[in-house]
């Protein structure tokens, strides 16, 4: 096995702030690799019959077919009675890596088959993206110690991202509660463990989307370029099978386009609401 620590760019953050995006964006660099939100591995039956980024089913990919996918135990998320106790011990300062440190898991032989993998068909890759976003899935990383983890903490918001949830038919109240327990508990636990990390907004990414990339090149030590990326998306043979793995809109990709759906998406008094909640946050 090799002894040197896998580098992961951990995207983290709430459902509908662009990590997809950002995902097929980083992995378009050729040191770097997308393995889209690992977390979803274990709950995938019949996970060779699902088709990739590529256009071939994950068991016919010429990068996916040579790992047993089916048979890694990877870690997803914890039940709800796990979740209160993280949370709880979080709200008291408590350490936390004992609660996801349950049992065994294969997640360092995977991330082990898969850089041996990326040696021998995606030479030059070195890091890799898992876009999986789950605070859980961090600590769990994080606990182990085997990995060198890069963190981009994903803002997006609250007006555009709950807008997104009742777009996607999951209503406004869950949208709320999703966006304020994350956006609650995700910095708390960065800082509690002393962990560096990027904050990226999703407005300036998609307002002043060459500052944004560059500054997150920085962070990376990557060199990065919007007007590079966007060239790159075109041929970059990606081979991603979870989240979304359209290929038209990334193919197609014509630029980035700030989203102001909420305008119309929410009522008058949801944006009200929530306006006045962003407000009472920042001060």
């Amino acid at each position: 096995m090799d002894n040197k620590k896998p580098c992961i760019i951990y995207l983290l953050g709430v459902s509908y702030s662009s990590s997809t995006l950002l995902g097929y964006f980083l992995g378009s660099h050729p040191k770097v690799f997308n393995a889209g939100e690992l977390m979803l591995f274990p709950g995938k039956s019949r996970i060779g019959d699902m088709p990739c980024f590529c256009g071939r089913t994950v068991a016919g990919c010429d990068f996916w077919k040579h790992l047993p996918l089916s048979e890694y135990q990877l870690y997803s998320k914890p039940g709800f009675k796990a979740k209160f106790k993280i949370a709880a011990f979080l709200l008291l300062g408590r350490p936390v890596c004992r609660l996801v440190l349950d049992r065994p898991r294969d997640d360092r032989v995977f991330f082990d088959h898969l850089a041996a993998n990326m040696k021998a068909y995606d030479p030059g890759a070195q890091m890799v993206v898992d876009t999986s976003k789950s605070l859980f899935r961090l600590i769990f990383l994080v606990c182990t110690g085997q990995y060198d983890i890069k963190i981009i903490y994903l803002r997006r918001d609250i007006l555009g991202n709950v807008a997104s949830f009742i777009k996607s038919r999951e209503g406004f109240f869950k949208g709320f509660v999703n966006y304020k327990l994350n956006h609650f508990f995700m910095p708390r636990f960065l800082k509690q463990y002393g962990l560096d990390w990027y904050d990226l907004s999703y407005k300036r990414l998609c307002l002043d989307p060459e500052a944004e990339i560059r500054d997150l090149g920085r962070f990376l030590h990557l060199d990065l370029s919007y007007e590079t990326i966007k060239e790159h998306l075109k041929t970059t043979p990606f081979h991603v099978f979870t989240g979304s793995t359209g290929r038209a809109q990334f193919r197609d990709f014509k630029g980035l386009r700030y989203d102001t759906t909420w305008q119309w998406r929410l009522s008058g008094i949801q944006q009200r609401f929530l306006k006045w909640i962003a407000l009472k946050s920042e001060q």
